[in-house]
C-alpha cells in the first residue's frame, strides 16, 4: 500500500476521498486527527461516505460465531485459496432472501442463490435458485437475511 493511501485510509474508499479532496482544493481534514494514523479511529470521517466506512468484509463473517453455519461455511470454501477447488468435497449452497436496493431485476424480498465471494468483500447473487455460477448482481451480506442451504 502506498504511502499516500495510508495517509487518508484504507484500499479504495482512501483513494476516493483523496481525488474528491484533491479535486475541491479541501484542506487535509487527517491533519487534525488525534488519534495516530496507525490506530482505527471510531469516529466516522466525513470525507468518506457512509457506506464505505460501515462495510464489512465478507471475511470478516468467517470466524464469527453469531452468523448462521451455512454462511460462514460457504464463505470459507469461497475464499479459500485457488487450490481449495481441487478439494472432493462438494462445493457449499447458500441462498438468502435479499433486502437491497432493486437492482438489475432482483427486488427486495427476493429469494436468491449466493454463488461468489469476491475479495473485494462483497458476494454476487442470482435468482436462478439452479445456477451454480453466474450472478446478477454483487451486494454486501448485510443486505442478505435469511440464510440457508435450501432455496425455501
Amino acid at each position: 500500500m502506498t504511502k499516500r493511501k495510508k495517509q487518508r485510509g484504507q484500499g479504495l474508499a482512501g483513494v476516493v476521498s483523496l481525488f474528491v479532496g484533491e479535486q475541491l482544493n479541501e484542506v487535509d481534514p487527517l491533519a487534525t486527527r488525534t488519534t495516530p494514523a496507525d490506530e482505527p479511529s471510531k469516529e466516522l470521517d466525513p470525507t468518506l461516505d457512509l457506506i464505505s466506512q460501515t462495510f464489512k468484509h465478507c471475511d470478516e463473517y468467517i470466524e464469527d460465531p453469531s452468523q448462521p453455519e451455512c454462511l460462514r461455511k460457504f464463505l470459507d470454501r469461497a475464499r479459500s485459496p485457488a487450490h481449495g477447488m481441487l478439494s472432493k468435497e462438494p462445493y457449499p449452497k447458500l441462498f438468502a432472501t435479499y433486502q437491497g436496493k432493486d437492482w438489475m431485476g432482483v427486488r427486495k424480498g427476493d429469494r436468491v442463490r449466493v454463488v461468489m465471494a469476491s475479495r473485494m468483500g462483497d458476494v454476487g447473487c442470482t435468482k436462478n435458485l439452479n445456477a451454480d455460477v453466474g450472478y446478477q448482481i454483487r451486494t454486501a451480506i448485510a443486505d442478505l437475511s435469511d440464510f440457508s442451504e435450501t432455496p425455501f
